[in-house]
């Protein structure tokens, strides 16, 4: 099954926060259940690396001009949004000089797909928006109607608030073809948000305590 320029909020491991460039395994397993003008928008499930342990995590298009295909293994190189990050391994890295911010641009975008409809927003608009990042609105076709107006100004809104400057940018991740080729060549790029070790050692507590729990109850029972 062919995706055509489709699909960040995720469920991944903290362990997915890899260092620059390191080649891997990605494979699109779903592309979840959203199509708009006959494509898949909104984030979609892949697997990253290779193996019973691979993690599948939530993945978000970035790129508009490349496709991508459910099933197709590919090799990737994974490259994080820190401060000072070598973007030499993006597929956009070396074609805007504010390419980082750009990234980053669309990192919050895709976290926007839960909040869409409270936003006034439609699944097919955020994604559109994301794509309009780095490709110009005149070749996006049917989709150029779709991008947000505005909506940069709700990005640096947000981007200079206090939940912005705390952001864990190492957490983020762009998942690029081995073969890029600026700006055709190779398949799809992606991005994907994983969780602050924070929020997953919650998570274990969590669970554990529910465990804990149901063992007492049990006992007790």
């Amino acid at each position: 099954m062919k995706l055509l320029r489709s699909a960040v909020l995720t469920l991944a491991l903290g362990a997915l926060a890899l260092p620059v460039a390191a080649q891997q395994d990605f494979k699109i397993t779903n592309p979840g259940s959203t199509v708009a003008n006959g494509v898949y928008v909104g984030p979609y499930k892949g697997v990253l690396g290779s193996g019973p342990g691979a993690p599948t995590i939530d993945v978000t298009c970035v790129d508009y001009l490349n496709d991508a295909y459910v099933g197709l293994t590919y090799k990737v190189n994974t490259t994080n949004l820190a401060d000072g990050t070598n973007l030499a391994s993006t597929r956009f890295g070396g074609a805007f000089s504010d390419a980082l911010l750009r990234y980053r641009q669309a990192a919050w975008l895709s976290m926007q797909f839960p909040n869409a409809a409270a936003l006034g927003w439609t699944t097919a608009q955020v994604h559109a928006t994301i794509w309009s990042v780095f490709t110009p609105t005149a070749q996006l076709g049917s989709f150029s109607s779709y991008v947000i107006s505005g909506w940069q100004d709700k990005f640096n809104a947000w981007y200079n608030s206090a939940a912005g400057q705390s952001m864990n940018w190492a957490s983020v991740l762009v998942i690029t073809d081995v073969n890029k080729v600026y700006p055709t060549g190779g398949y799809q790029e992606f991005i994907t948000v994983t969780p602050e070790p924070a929020t997953i050692l919650l998570l274990g507590t969590g669970i554990l305590l529910l465990m804990v729990f149901m063992r007492v109850r049990g006992a007790g029972a």
